[in-house]
């Protein structure tokens, strides 16, 4: 009976300390993240996602293929921001493309431009 006990305790514990510390390193990773992308010396491409397209399925198309990405709101526009050295663009471009074609081939896409190229 005491070695349930001490048992129940010990999970206890480690739920009530554990579990906050995992989430809270979590959040402190995304934002560390986040800030690396905003900063003006980290080369990257934003692209603006068009009405109707889910930024997170951009995102998730382009961490798989080993991007750093991250979502931005400027002036009422949804922003996806991609860590790209230069000649990473056109790989970015045919991902998005691609995700974008798979996920929502019914709607009339223009092509994919960035922020940068307006």
């Amino acid at each position: 009976m005491v070695a349930v006990i001490a048992i129940v305790v010990v999970i206890m514990v480690i739920l009530l300390i554990g579990v906050p510390w995992a989430l809270k390193s979590t959040v402190d990773m995304e934002k560390d993240s986040h800030d690396h992308l905003l900063d003006p010396d980290t080369p990257k491409v934003e692209y603006s996602v068009p009405n109707g397209i889910d930024a997170a399925v951009i995102c998730s198309a382009l961490n798989a293929e080993g991007f750093t990405t991250g979502v931005s709101l400027v002036g009422g526009d949804e922003l996806v921001l991609v860590e790209s050295p230069p000649g990473e663009r056109e790989h970015v471009r045919d991902v998005i493309t691609s995700v974008t074609h798979r996920e929502y081939g019914g709607l009339k896409l223009h092509a994919v431009t960035f922020a940068d190229e307006h």
